[in-house]
């Protein structure tokens, strides 16, 4: 059975940075992304480490919440296999018209997924103006162990950490959460949420495992995933 342990986790004002550490060779990285302007389309894309996009990229969910006047976007990627010996991170958002520190992304790297991580359970959420801030239940797991890793986003509105079992990356003005924890037991559903303000805001969860016959190249298998 893979041993899946969070490594180090840092969140960056705007769209590149660098861990403190060089990543090992073999560990995976997610990237959890929040953007906002005053009501538009937003996207992401061209996620990099150490200069290039890495074999594999992915992106293993978004959502976005546009009230007309105000969009909150918030997008996961998984960047796997990595080769190891490199810090810097980054990564494109379209139409983003607020910059750091109100917006940016969290990174955390992995190790234990293997050469193929599985998108196994995921959900997103939103609203227009409602002060809880969820991402949704996950649904239950069907592996264990698994990845949970979870962002929330606001529209300028600041939230507070959760807090156990979550490994939290709190940034933008603490206009986002990132999280991750693992679940050594299949079977759960897994929620992340925080009480903001009344505004807009948006959420995610995804859960990723190592199947038995990884095996050592790279790129996801997306099960579950439409």
């Amino acid at each position: 059975m893979a041993d899946v342990n969070i490594v180090q986790a840092q969140g960056f004002a705007g769209y590149s940075g660098s861990f403190t550490d060089n990543v090992t060779e073999g560990n995976s990285v997610i990237l959890l992304v929040i953007g906002a302007n005053n009501g538009g389309t937003m996207s992401s894309s061209s996620p990099t480490y150490n200069g290039s996009e890495p074999a594999g990229a992915t992106m293993l969910a978004e959502v976005l919440e546009n009230t007309g006047s105000a969009t909150v976007y918030v997008a996961a990627w998984l960047l796997p296999n990595l080769t190891g010996g490199a810090q810097n991170l980054s990564i494109m958002v379209s139409n983003n018209f607020y910059g750091s520190p109100a917006t940016g992304f969290a990174a955390f790297e992995i190790s234990g997924l293997g050469a193929n991580p599985t998108l196994d359970a995921y959900n997103t959420d939103s609203n227009a103006n409602s002060g809880t801030v969820s991402s949704g239940a996950s649904g239950a797991i069907s592996h264990a162990p698994e990845l949970i890793v979870a962002a929330l986003g606001t529209f300028g509105n600041a939230m507070s950490e959760v807090g156990s079992p979550w490994t939290e990356v709190q940034f933008g003005d603490n206009f986002l959460l990132a999280a991750a924890q693992v679940a050594d037991i299949s079977g759960g559903s897994y929620t992340y949420s925080q009480t903001a303000t009344s505004g807009a805001w948006a959420g995610l969860i995804v859960t990723l495992y190592v199947p038995p016959s990884s095996g050592s190249g790279s790129g996801l298998l997306m099960a579950g995933f439409p």
